[in-house]
């Protein structure tokens, strides 16, 4: 069964438009964005594929989710991120300026790409405030991309945000972009039943043009379809995977 790749994210224009911008943040030396959208649109998948294109190119990366984090964990996992390592006893926030200062002494660029930065703590916001007001040095560049869902601005720290100098937006599929996975998952699959133009319309409303979410209910239609022996999938068995089994 085909899963969505990365590569098929890469190449929908939604993907391309944000990597593009995400693009224009580290080229010019922006020291903060925020990337928004809704679940299941490719926002860790975007900055996972960049975070390694950068780490080829030398770069001090770190890629940490959000989530629950107290100050002593995120300033921990930063230190180790960028090659530095705490000291017995030594506190992490000041493990974490120290090894600021030795990336700036030795011109080592680096960034902080954070996931889930609405669901941020306090004290872990109090660590990425650290970074951002940081003094800036000539040849020493620090960016910081934060990611977080569509309509949840609000519950990241404001003073944050107000450091943040682009917002890049990563957009659902249209039902083109969702036809074009449809049809390619189709001519890959030999054993598995057609799947009609009203069908792929349920599927791209019902996933609200979610990738994710449209790989997932496609693939379980083509399964069950499969399954059953059906000639063609139609909307009505969309429709009925979806209420019935509430995959999305």
């Amino acid at each position: 069964m085909n899963q969505l790749s990365d590569e098929q994210l890469l190449r929908s224009a939604p993907f391309a438009e944000a990597w593009a911008r995400l693009d224009y943040v580290w080229q010019s030396n922006r020291r903060c964005a925020v990337v928004i959208g809704p679940a299941g649109v490719g926002k860790s998948t975007l900055m996972s594929r960049y975070a390694a294109q950068l780490a080829k190119s030398h770069v001090a990366v770190a890629q940490i989710a959000a989530t629950g984090l107290a100050s002593y964990d995120m300033a921990s996992l930063l230190v180790e991120a960028w090659g530095g390592r705490l000291r017995p006893g030594q506190y992490p926030t000041i493990a974490l300026a120290d090894q600021l200062a030795v990336l700036t002494a030795e011109r080592q660029a680096a960034v902080l790409f954070l996931d889930n930065a609405d669901e941020m703590t306090m004290d872990a916001a109090n660590v990425v405030l650290q970074l951002l007001r940081a003094p800036a040095h000539e040849g020493a560049k620090l960016t910081i991309v934060l990611a977080a869902l569509e309509g949840s601005l609000r519950q990241i720290d404001r003073r944050i945000l107000e450091l943040c100098e682009l917002r890049v937006d990563l957009e659902p599929w249209t039902v083109e972009e969702t036809q074009d996975f449809v049809e390619s998952t189709l001519l890959e699959q030999d054993d598995f039943p057609e799947v009609d133009e009203a069908a792929i319309a349920r599927i791209h409303a019902l996933s609200e043009g979610s990738p994710r979410r449209v790989a997932q209910l496609l693939n379980l239609s083509l399964t069950t379809g499969a399954a059953q022996h059906l000639p063609q999938i139609d909307a009505e068995t969309i429709e009925g995977l979806y209420g019935e089994l509430g995959v999305l």
